[in-house]
């Protein structure tokens, strides 16, 4: 187990309830704006109108009936995420893992900033690329992150990542980001783990 998969299993205890019906209405929305193979799907094809979404492989239900876990990771996803509105409009989700998908170049949407509530994200080896978007210092409740084994390019300086304050875990290692390392990086309170490793940082 990766030590952010070990994060998931030690600080999010879950307790199914019966899901809520915009809950389920949001999933089925976002299972239609992805791009997948069937063939090869584990979880998005068990995803049916006449089961609970809390019972849906990948998904985990707080006892409202919230989904507050969402895990894609090794799915055939492919294309971008940038038109899947629903996603960002599951406002109680608090974990959120797309690793190993195939987003083939495409930038994180801002928009993901939007689930607040987010404090575990995992986007290693999805296939995203670009810049890391500003809009990530606003998701105060970060606990832990994993950007690593993508193609995000550009400096991080201009991140505030002062204004996360929770994050203990943090991976930005195996990309193309340049410029110089922010010193506020080193100023995490809580930070226990910190990896930058292959990039093309200088300064």
């Amino acid at each position: 187990m990766s030590s952010l998969g070990y994060f998931f299993a030690i600080n999010i205890a879950f307790v199914s309830g019966q899901c809520q019906s915009d809950q389920q209405t949001l999933l089925l929305q976002l299972k239609s704006s992805l791009t997948f193979d069937p063939s090869s799907s584990v979880k998005l094809m068990q995803w049916r109108q006449s089961t609970d979404c809390c019972d849906w492989s990948g998904v985990d239900c707080d006892e409202a009936g919230h989904v507050i876990g969402l895990d894609l990771s090794t799915e055939s996803i492919s294309g971008g995420i940038e038109n899947a509105a629903s996603l960002f409009s599951l406002h109680y989700l608090r974990s959120l893992n797309l690793a190993r998908t195939s987003f083939n170049g495409t930038q994180i949407p801002s928009k993901l900033a939007n689930i607040s509530s987010l404090t575990y994200l995992n986007l290693s080896d999805a296939g995203f690329a670009g810049h890391i978007p500003l809009q990530i210092s606003s998701m105060a409740r970060l606990v832990a992150l994993d950007f690593s084994f993508n193609q995000f390019s550009g400096s991080i300086s201009s991140i505030r990542w002062e204004h996360l304050l929770n994050l203990v875990y943090a991976v930005l290692s195996d990309n193309s980001l340049n410029g110089s390392i922010p010193r506020s990086m080193f100023e995490f309170p809580m930070l226990q783990h910190l990896q930058l490793a292959n990039n093309q940082f200088g300064g």
